[in-house]
């Protein structure tokens, strides 16, 4: 049988979260029907839309231990 024993650990976590977001907003007229031209702007405008994302709904929700930092033992 394994020993164990119990110790307060300090890590970093990295945590990924998908949510639907419906944001209505300005973008240029030509990329409008351009879903491609869209991913590329609403990437390089987040501060434009990030205020509409409701984490409450989030789903797919995953999470990776980035780093342990050490603990009390």
């Amino acid at each position: 049988m394994a020993t164990t024993t119990t110790v307060t650990v300090r890590f970093e976590v990295q945590e990924t979260v998908l949510v639907d977001v419906e944001a209505e907003l300005e973008v240029p007229a030509a990329i409008a029907d351009d879903d491609e031209a869209l991913h590329e702007w609403l990437n390089d405008h987040v501060n434009d839309w990030s205020s509409e994302v409701n984490t409450d709904d989030a789903h797919d929700i995953s999470r990776e231990v980035i780093d342990v930092y050490g603990t009390d033992a």
